[in-house]
């Protein structure tokens, strides 16, 4: 399988304690990590990227709830200036 060279960035808003933890639950089960409370980085393939946005989709039915699934590719990713090291550089092929 090829190697992915994109991160996704998911971020929420909702009131609702429940549902918060729920997602936040869900992002933990594929491996994105915590930057903030509602916003997570990690790296997904499209099914799971389709898969975690239908189930936020059933899940945030409030008038003031919302979501946003963000894909940039990795050398886009590098130039944010952060603290936080979410962002695995890896090189495809090393010649020996």
């Amino acid at each position: 399988m090829n190697k992915l060279f994109s991160t996704t960035f998911v971020s929420w808003r909702t009131r609702n304690k429940k549902k918060m933890a729920r997602m936040e639950t869900w992002c933990a089960d594929y491996g994105l990590k915590p930057v903030q409370k509602a916003f997570h980085v990690g790296a997904l393939s499209e099914r799971e990227r389709r898969t975690l946005e239908h189930k936020f989709k059933r899940l945030l039915t409030g008038k003031l709830d919302r979501h946003c699934i963000l894909v940039l590719c990795q050398s886009c990713t590098t130039g944010f200036d952060t603290e936080h090291d979410f962002i695995e550089i890896t090189k495809p092929y090393e010649i020996v």
